[in-house]
């Protein structure tokens, strides 16, 4: 068998492919080109990063006079798993959110409802485009911005 001597830079790799499929994940945000792709991207990356580990953890078990920082290995092993893991949460789970089908399409009239504002005082989306009530000479607002935030609680 041929000595080994130096350290075990599989384990550093490993850890940058894990560190770029979460990152992938982050730059789905910025809407690129070829956004669908992105998912399938990251979960590669995230694989390679365990095939890349599974190297650096035999090398650091089977060679460990050879490869110095044996526990370092395992610290970033576990740095790895963790992404790594992470990742496969994200890529799973992501898809397991409700379908709004209720929920209003663009361009689509929104129902009337009644909110509180900033000062307590109740105001409806009806009363936002009638004129108002102290000049009614005031012209009536032609269109109101509504902003959904799809949750999931």
């Amino acid at each position: 068998m041929a000595e080994v001597t130096g350290r075990n830079t599989a384990a550093w790799w490993a850890l940058l492919l894990a560190l770029g499929a979460l990152s992938v994940n982050f730059a789905f945000f910025a809407k690129p080109p070829l956004q669908a792709v992105l998912p399938w991207l990251g979960l590669l990356l995230a694989v390679s990063a365990l095939v890349v580990l599974s190297m650096a953890l035999r090398r650091a078990i089977v060679h460990a006079r050879a490869y110095r920082g044996q526990w370092l290995s395992i610290i970033l092993a576990v740095l790895t798993l963790a992404m790594s893991g992470m990742n496969f949460f994200i890529f799973f789970h992501a898809r397991a959110l409700p379908k709004a089908s209720n929920a209003p399409q663009i361009g689509q009239q929104a129902p009337d409802f009644s909110l509180a504002d900033t000062a307590g005082n109740t105001v409806s989306l009806d009363s936002l485009f009638s004129s108002s009530p102290g000049n009614p000479s005031s012209p009536a607002t032609k269109g109101v911005l509504l902003i959904f935030y799809r949750g999931y609680w």
